[in-house]
């Protein structure tokens, strides 16, 4: 199985034996994987282990629900797998989402330990957490309207009023991530056609969108390079066994299959 990640210089991808990087310079010159071959540790079993040891331990009580130190500690080391909760700008609060009250909705919780604080307090949807802004007390939500699965992305500005940053009755959105210096995040919406997601990027200073990639395939999103000029992409094949990883350049607009192969290979964009 294959999967990927980008870095500021250079992309990898991995295979259940090997991880094969490539260099952005090799990629923008000649939009093909030519880079050092290392061997890859078979380490699945021995992480899932100790995610089940981890897992018992951050535990309050016999409900089985997790503590403040559980939410800590997912927090900080990115268990993208258990919960999306997020650490706000001064580093002093936990932003996660909680159904406690019998409906999902935002709170936050000192890292030092105290009473959630709820932030959010909608009675008709669930609301989940995003991510909290680098700079200030804002953060990013969503929820859909009525159970109609067309989640839209909100932000919670500091007075506590809504603001929807991807309106449209039939539109739907993804969080797609932040920008390597975290002053714009990356999403995704299919305002323009209900069949494909187009994605932006959005300045926390002026929250302006500009369309970054229009998209006419339908493949599913991987990530961006944290120079923006390249996106990847996970395309299936014909059967479950069969898929492979796509990278298009936001310079030249060209999209280009950089794990093509014969007969079945299935090529993964998910890196867990």
């Amino acid at each position: 199985m294959y999967a990927w990640r980008c870095t500021l210089t250079r992309w990898a991808y991995l295979t259940s034996a090997n991880i094969h990087e490539c260099k952005a310079q090799d990629l923008q010159r000649h939009f093909s994987c030519r880079g050092s071959i290392r061997p890859r540790a078979n380490h699945d079993d021995a992480a899932k282990a100790q995610r089940h040891q981890q897992d018992a331990h951050y535990k309050s009580d016999a409900t089985g629900e997790d503590n403040a130190e559980a939410i800590h500690h997912r927090a900080v080391h990115g268990d993208n797998a258990r919960g999306r909760e997020r650490i706000s700008a001064d580093e002093k609060s936990i932003l996660f989402h909680s159904n406690k009250t019998g409906i999902f909705n935002v709170y936050s919780v000192p890292v030092s330990g105290g009473d959630a604080k709820q932030l959010t307090n909608s009675t008709k949807e669930s609301t989940y957490i995003v991510a909290a802004f680098p700079n200030d007390a804002r953060f990013l939500y969503r929820h859909d309207r009525g159970g109609n699965e067309n989640e839209h992305l909100y932000l919670r500005e500091l007075d506590g009023t809504e603001h929807d940053l991807t309106p449209g009755e039939k539109t739907k959105a993804n969080f797609l991530g932040w920008s390597f210096d975290r002053q714009s995040f990356f999403f995704s919406t299919n305002a323009r056609d209900a069949k494909f997601f187009d994605i932006f990027v959005m300045p926390i200073t002026d929250l302006k969108p500009t369309l970054l990639y229009r998209d006419e395939t339908g493949f599913d999103f991987g990530a961006i390079s944290s120079d923006r000029r390249f996106i990847a992409f996970h395309k299936s094949g014909n059967t479950t066994s069969d898929s492979d990883i796509y990278l298009y350049s936001t310079e030249t607009k060209e999209m280009k299959n950089i794990t093509s192969h014969d007969g079945e290979a299935e090529n993964d964009r998910d890196l867990r």
